[in-house]
């Protein structure tokens, strides 16, 4: 079964376990960016430039406990590398079999929209849980998925 979408016009979920900031390619990191300051520590601790999360993603984990990712779309890449690139940013959040899962997009009005199509499009094919027979079956499937 596939997760359930829910839309928001707010731009910062609240009280989210686990968040993707989905970013348009650059390679400098603007104040627009959340939680910038961690992000360039965490540039800086693996010497990454920020045009680079295009094809590594990267994650940590806030003071609260929340989960969060941020991944770059690259227009220029194919659809499949861009799908593959999300869905590693993707991987460490889904790891934890959260219920609800929040996609935050940024950018223009049309990089929002491109990015908000592919990104819940991967969320939903690797949210859901495939059929096992000779296991017993692990974690929960992708409850929602919230896209702010």
């Amino acid at each position: 079964m596939l997760a359930q979408l829910e839309q928001h016009a707010a731009s910062e979920p609240s009280g989210s376990s686990h968040i993707l900031h989905v970013l348009p390619k650059s390679d400098e990191l603007n104040d627009a960016v959340p939680h910038r300051a961690l992000l360039q520590a965490l540039l800086q601790r693996r010497d990454m430039k920020p045009g680079e999360i295009v094809k590594t993603p990267l994650s940590a984990t806030l003071a609260d406990g929340t989960l969060i990712a941020w991944a770059m779309r690259d227009s220029l890449l194919s659809a499949f590398e861009q799908q593959t690139a999300l869905r590693k940013a993707l991987q460490p959040l889904l790891d934890e079999h959260p219920q609800t899962l929040a996609i935050v997009v940024h950018g223009s009005d049309e990089e929002r929209e491109t990015h908000a199509r592919l990104a819940v499009c991967v969320a939903w094919i690797n949210g859901a849980r495939l059929p096992e027979r000779k296991k017993k079956a692990s974690g929960k499937p992708l409850d929602t998925i919230s896209l702010w």
